[in-house]
């Protein structure tokens, strides 16, 4: 079979070709390296924070206090959670996507004007590509802390047994729903705060009486507990005490007792395992409320030492605003009387929280 030789003309046009297309991919190289250069600059320019780490560029979000409250349509999903930080992550991820993409489509068409300016035609796999460069370099913080840190109007409503039965515990005499019968059963959560303050049921049901026969009690405790039952307007009253916090201890609090009840709920607040407990200044503001048909007591019981909550005893921690019938609705409160800031000191696991930044 003969050999194939090259004419010299065939050869020269070869290293043509070969010269064109290094040429090609030497001006494409120089183009890319162009973009990523402005790219760089605008971001710098932009406030864009370059971190050597992870060799990219952020931005934190900021939002205005006061502008970051979850509402009541977040409870179900993040009482309901495993992972309730998770779901307050996802919130503000939904919340605060298009704003990270915008600022991102930003940047991205400064770039374009930029390059275009300087004669660079941006557009068709070459735009994209800058896209595709700038996008995965540049990642929007959001403001996760902000919402954490936000504070909340709560309601500490108590579970000591009386749950099961509807919170008909607390309705002996002188409730209106008595029939005279002050059977006080050990499940009441009156009882329970009454033995929480240095009362004993003996204590209580002395006052009870002498209040019967004089109309009043040297004790102001006990005469103010007497004076929330005899003023219970319906008969699911629960234990409340109005408090203030953050949504990050809101969300401690929905951990614990989901830890707690992690092997399934007992009616029974003796069976369930300790998982910390919440101290509450005796400045709060406590008392009888029925979130399920809208009424309530004066919330006026004298409390003469702090509280010591254990998380065994509470039934649940939520935003007012959160309720079926908040306690604004029902008495038509101001902020200030959720003017107690607590101290939590629980059972807890290490946790983390999705890292809140986009691609």
């Amino acid at each position: 079979m003969p050999i194939l030789r090259k004419s010299r003309k065939e050869k020269r046009a070869a290293l043509h070709r070969r010269a064109a297309t290094f040429m090609k991919e030497s001006e494409d190289i120089d183009m890319l390296q162009s973009i990523k250069d402005t790219i760089h600059r605008v971001c710098k320019e932009e406030g864009w924070e370059w971190r050597e780490a992870e060799q990219a560029y952020f931005y934190k979000l900021y939002v205005d206090r006061g502008d970051c409250h979850l509402d009541k349509k977040h409870r179900d999903e993040i009482k309901e959670s495993n992972c309730p930080r998770d779901v307050v992550a996802d919130t503000v991820y939904s919340l605060w996507d298009d704003t990270g993409i915008e600022m991102i489509i930003d940047v991205i068409d400064i770039v374009k004007e930029r390059l275009n300016d300087d004669g660079t035609c941006v557009d068709g796999d070459l735009y994209w590509e800058m896209r595709e460069s700038a996008a995965g370099i540049m990642f929007p913080e959001y403001p996760f802390e902000d919402y954490l840190r936000e504070m909340y109007e709560v309601n500490l409503v108590l579970d000591t047994g009386d749950q099961n039965t509807d919170y008909s515990e607390n309705n002996f005499a002188p409730h209106y729903d008595s029939n005279g019968d002050r059977t006080i059963s050990k499940e009441s959560s009156l009882l329970w705060l009454v033995k929480q303050q240095g009362r004993t049921k003996k204590d209580l049901m002395r006052a009870f009486r002498e209040i019967d026969r004089s109309g009043t009690s040297e004790d102001l405790l006990l005469k103010s507990v007497y004076q929330e039952v005899q003023n219970a307007s319906s008969c699911m009253n629960a234990l409340t005490f109005l408090v203030r916090m953050s949504l990050e201890d809101i969300l401690r609090i929905t951990e614990a007792i989901a830890k707690r009840d992690e092997n399934g709920f007992q009616y029974d607040p003796s069976k369930r395992p300790n998982a910390g407990e919440i101290h509450i200044p005796k400045t709060c503001m406590c008392g009888l409320v029925d979130y399920w048909f809208g009424a309530g007591s004066v919330l006026d019981i004298k409390l003469e030492k702090d509280v010591v909550l254990p998380i065994r005893y509470l039934r649940s921690a939520d935003p007012d605003e959160w309720e079926r019938y908040s306690v604004k609705e029902i008495y038509g409160m101001c902020d200030s009387a959720w003017r107690t800031e607590v101290s939590l000191h629980l059972e807890e696991k290490k946790r983390g929280h999705k890292n809140a930044r986009v691609s």
